[in-house]
Formats: structure tokens, C-alpha cells, sequence
């Protein structure tokens, strides 16, 4: 005969169902809402891609928020250029601070166009207030020792040319529609001395889709005098 379960062990498969519930509900409306904003066409329009981020921010915290397999990587190429300045580009939650943190780099900017993301990144790291109006009539949100946090699109940044040293792009690129894709690379080649990007690109087997774009990120940064350098 089966003993019933007692309060605790009832209580602990009561969490474990309730979780399984809110990571399948999480899932069905991230899907959706890449449903709505891809096939729908709201992608396209710059504001609806800020609101389709700020509504993503916390899933993709939750998802990716804390790895760290590219610390090493990051971490040579950094110390190989002696790098002073970073522009991290869709920096999100802030998944990189630690790194830029443990290395004392002098100045990080982190960008992304999701107040939502930033905000994360704002409370886990104990970030104070920073507010600096634009030409662009937009503002940097918060800011700690060295890292300050700015809720601009890339095309908007005003940095004096070449102020980085490195610029930073993690899966963010990809995100970036056909028809503004030029204009960001150009800024980004801009800005910085150097640039380190881990994107998506033509030749990889990932199908595109309305809110992931492949692009031949060698023939794009050429177009502007970059060139591999690693």
C-alpha cells in the first residue's frame, strides 16, 4: 500500500508542476510574440523592435544571462590590445560586466535599445542614477564605477571618432534589420579601434527568420576599412 505523500514532499512537487507551468507559458508566449512581431511586420518599425526587446529582456536573462563561455576569448583579446575604452553594443542584462570588472577597464559603455535589459543589469550590479541629455534627446541611465549604461540605438551614439578602443557585439547584428544593417556598421566602424562580433552570418546552416538576419559581416565591414584581424 502507498504511503501519501507528506506536507513537504506535496509542497515540492506542488513548485516543481507550478514551475514546469511557467516555463511552458514563457515559452508559448516568447513564440508568440516573435509570431506577432516577425510575420506580422512589426519588427521593421524601430519602435515596435524596442518594445519586442523590453518584452524579451527578462526571458533572455533567465536563459543566458550568466554564461560565461566566451570569458576567455574575451579576455585574451582584450589584454592582447591593452584595451582602455569598450563599447559593448546590445550589452542586455549586463552578461560581460563581470569580465570588464575583474580586468579594470577604465570605461564601458554599455548600449542596448531595451530599457527593460538595462534596468536588470541597473539593480544586479547596484548602478546609480546617470543622467546625460543628447542630440538625440535620449539618456544614459545609470552608471557604476567604470560602466555607464545607455538606452540609445547604435546609430545614435555621438562618441568623438575612433573613442574605443574595442567594440563589442554578441548576437546583436543579426538582430538588425536589412534596411538599417549599413548605417550600424557604420557607426560601429566609427567608433571603434577595433571590433569583436559573435554573430550569425551567411554561412552558417541557422535558417533566418523575421527577427534574425544573416549577413556577410567580412564584405560589410570592408565596405568601411575594417579588415579579420583574428
Amino acid at each position: 500500500m502507498k504511503s501519501l505523500p507528506s506536507s513537504r514532499e506535496g509542497a515540492e512537487q506542488f513548485n516543481r508542476v507550478k514551475l514546469i507551468k511557467v516555463r511552458m507559458f514563457n515559452r508559448i508566449f516568447h513564440s508568440s510574440l516573435k509570431f506577432a512581431f516577425g510575420r506580422m511586420g512589426f519588427y521593421k518599425c524601430p519602435v515596435a523592435r524596442k518594445i519586442f526587446w523590453n518584452l524579451q529582456a527578462k526571458y533572455i536573462d533567465e536563459q543566458w544571462g550568466t554564461l560565461k563561455i566566451d570569458y576567455d576569448v574575451l579576455k585574451d583579446i582584450i589584454s592582447l590590445l591593452a584595451v582602455y575604452h569598450i563599447l559593448d553594443i546590445g550589452c542586455g542584462c549586463g552578461r560581460l560586466f563581470p569580465l570588464y570588472e575583474s580586468l579594470r577597464i577604465k570605461e564601458v559603455i554599455g548600449q542596448d535599445i531595451s530599457k527593460s535589459a538595462l534596468n536588470i543589469a541597473k539593480e544586479r550590479y547596484n548602478y546609480s542614477p546617470y543622467e546625460i541629455p543628447d542630440k538625440s534627446g535620449c539618456i544614459a541611465i545609470s552608471q557604476g564605477e567604470n560602466i555607464k549604461l545607455i538606452n540609445l540605438p547604435i546609430s545614435a551614439l555621438d562618441f568623438p571618432d575612433s573613442y574605443f578602443d574595442i567594440v563589442i557585439s554578441n548576437r546583436v547584428l543579426q538582430h538588425i534589420p536589412l534596411n538599417s544593417i549599413e548605417s550600424t556598421i557604420e557607426t560601429i566602424c566609427r567608433l571603434g579601434k577595433f571590433v569583436y562580433i559573435n554573430e550569425h552570418s551567411d554561412t552558417d546552416e541557422i535558417s533566418p527568420n523575421q527577427y534574425l538576419f544573416k549577413y556577410d559581416y567580412v564584405r560589410l565591414f570592408s565596405s568601411f576599412g575594417f579588415i579579420r584581424g583574428f
